[in-house]
């Protein structure tokens, strides 16, 4: 199962992309020490072009192709994996398992915000993998992620809010618009984790998760508006405010700890892939 994801994971470009540069690299280094080898032996003279063919002609050329079809290749194979994992009783039982879960989750339930960027769509399967890997290492699953998840939702709550007042406040402000943009993404992203992280606690209890004065309905509506609703403030769409939006009591949460969330939450997201230290930070404030 583990090898067949690791393959699976061509359909990302991102991750084909990743791939080419290693084989890049990996071909570079290897005509290099050829070269090394012929100048060591003294045999260097012509043979450095037969060297040079060997390795792009018969090693990168190929493989450069055969990661251009795993792409499709890749796709299938996931979608297969998935409808395989999800019916299964040990879904997350392991960390590759747990990739493909939140990735069905995460296409069933999530609609990401037109301000978004592909790679805010990877943090969110990154983190909800990390959330749940580290609950079940834990041995006691379910209620790690609904701590988890009412954690996020009290930190987003707690965020859109300010991003509203802030945005009321700042109307016709100079601060670049890039600026105003990373902490809008943040919040939408984490907003886009607590709704996979209420569907995987659905899943592996067959329960929705249930909040005092609040329905399941009403957290789905709420994320779904937070979503939204960060669109609008980054992209000045006409909308009502967020006072008029907000119909949900979220839940309390301690004004040091919410912002030690946001913050580790916003380093995450601005980190470019891989950053395993800033998700280890995240994941040690929202799971412990």
């Amino acid at each position: 199962m583990g090898l067949k994801v690791l393959f699976s994971r061509l359909a990302d470009p991102a991750s084909r992309r990743s791939a080419e540069r290693w084989l890049l690299a990996f071909t570079a280094l290897g005509f290099i020490v050829t070269l090394l080898g012929l100048a060591r032996g003294g045999a260097i003279g012509n043979r450095w072009f037969f060297a040079a063919v060997v390795w792009v002609a018969f090693l990168y050329i190929p493989l450069r192709i055969l990661l251009e079809v795993a792409g499709t290749w890749g796709r299938d194979l996931r979608r297969s994996l998935t409808a395989e994992i999800v019916t299964r009783a040990d879904r997350y039982g392991s960390p590759a398992a747990v990739e493909l879960v939140v990735d069905y989750l995460f296409g069933r339930d999530v609609v990401m915000p037109h301000i978004a960027q592909p790679m805010h769509t990877a943090k969110v399967k990154e983190a909800a993998a990390g959330v749940l890997t580290r609950a079940t290492r834990r041995g006691d699953t379910p209620p790690v992620v609904e701590a988890a998840a009412i954690t996020s939702l009290a930190v987003v709550a707690r965020w859109v809010e300010r991003l509203a007042m802030e945005s009321a406040v700042a109307q016709g402000g100079t601060e670049p618009i890039q600026t105003q943009w990373a902490g809008v993404r943040a919040a939408a992203t984490l907003a886009a984790l607590t709704t996979v992280l209420l569907a995987a606690y659905q899943d592996m209890t067959d329960r929705p998760l249930v909040l005092a004065g609040a329905s399941p309905e009403d957290m789905r509506r709420f994320l779904d508006d937070c979503l939204d609703f960060c669109d609008q403030m980054a992209l000045n769409l006409e909308g009502p405010r967020w006072q008029e939006t907000a119909s949900l009591a979220a839940p309390t949460l301690e004004e040091t700890a919410a912002a030690e969330i946001m913050e580790a939450w916003r380093a995450y997201c601005s980190t470019p892939p891989p950053a395993p230290t800033a998700l280890r930070r995240f994941l040690d404030t929202v799971v412990g």
